[in-house]
């Protein structure tokens, strides 16, 4: 691959993950999953830990969360006091 073109690609991803790290991060690590639950307090603690070994802004949770429901159609479940976003997964990766 061309040198130039692979640093403007590198630039690109940059990029985007600076000025979206809710999809930066979701698109990577998550997937859409109707019956499937993620622990809330799990996922933003992962989206946290992201941003920061990537240098990126952080969010807030209340920013996360409006993401998340506007984008990945998901709900919030309560289950013996914890609460979940049902309707997505994280990927597993093999």
């Amino acid at each position: 691959m061309n040198p130039v073109y692979q640093e403007l690609t590198q630039l690109r991803q940059r990029w985007d993950m600076l000025a979206n790290p809710n999809e930066a991060f979701l698109s990577t690590f998550v997937e859409r999953a109707p019956t499937s639950k993620v622990s809330k307090e799990y996922l933003y603690d992962r989206f946290k830990r992201f941003c920061e070994s990537n240098l990126l802004p952080i969010p807030t949770v209340q920013m996360f969360t409006q993401y998340l429901f506007k984008n990945y159609d998901v709900i919030t479940v309560e289950e013996n006091g914890a609460r979940f976003y049902e309707g997505i997964q994280f990927i597993v990766r093999r």
